[in-house]
């Protein structure tokens, strides 16, 4: 079955982790093995991997922990059967975070791997100017 390329454009996850955490919940495993199939049977689709956490903490910590969430999530990808080749990873530790100081719910929407899925306009044989 074809992949709408338009659909995919628009297609973002996000991987919610806790405090201080770099592994996934239960929860959090199963829609990664979901994500896993779909890019196992559609291989000209790459991921963006963008790391976050919230602002609690030094700057050193929060970097090293979105780097090892976003690898913790990569590596899963790669078990399951993805081209380590087809996945970009970032991290951006707290340096993006705008909660307001002391909000626990916009934290948590911090502590973050967002995945973003792109259809290979190569390999799709469609133009690059699209």
């Amino acid at each position: 079955s074809d992949v709408c390329s338009s659909d995919l454009d628009q297609l973002q996850l996000e991987m919610l982790f806790k405090t201080g955490a770099s592994k996934l919940t239960a929860d959090g495993q199963r829609r990664l093995d979901l994500l896993a199939e779909f890019l196992t049977s559609n291989p000209d689709v790459s991921v963006r991997l963008d790391g976050y956490a919230d602002p609690r903490g030094g700057e050193t910590f929060n970097q090293q922990l979105s780097e090892a969430r976003v690898s913790y999530v990569q590596d899963l990808l790669v078990v399951r059967g993805v081209r380590p080749e087809r996945i970009s990873s970032h991290a951006h530790g707290k340096s993006t975070s705008e909660s307001a100081r002391g909000d626990l719910d916009a934290y948590a929407m911090e502590r973050v791997v967002k995945i973003e899925l792109n259809q290979d306009r190569n390999v799709a044989g469609l133009a690059a100017t699209q």
